[in-house]
């Protein structure tokens, strides 16, 4: 299973890759013979993207041998 993490309106740390990896990782760790592809994009909510913590999360989900499901 890849993952691809994008971060475009802010830089993505070590410790927000870090928690994404592992969070689905655990997510994903019984289909993981499944996946072949997780591409997350976060994103701010606002034009400050260290104003607040508002952020979209938007997650890809590629399956062997099926249509990509779109989170």
């Amino acid at each position: 299973m890849t993952t691809v993490i994008r971060c475009p309106d802010f830089p993505l740390t070590k410790p927000l890759r870090a928690h994404l990896m592992r969070r689905f990782s655990y997510a994903f760790r019984k289909y993981r013979d499944q996946t072949s592809l997780v591409e997350v994009s976060v994103r701010s909510t606002r034009k400050d993207a260290y104003e607040d913590a508002d952020v979209h999360v938007h997650v890809k989900v590629e399956l062997r041998g099926m249509e990509s499901i779109v989170v």
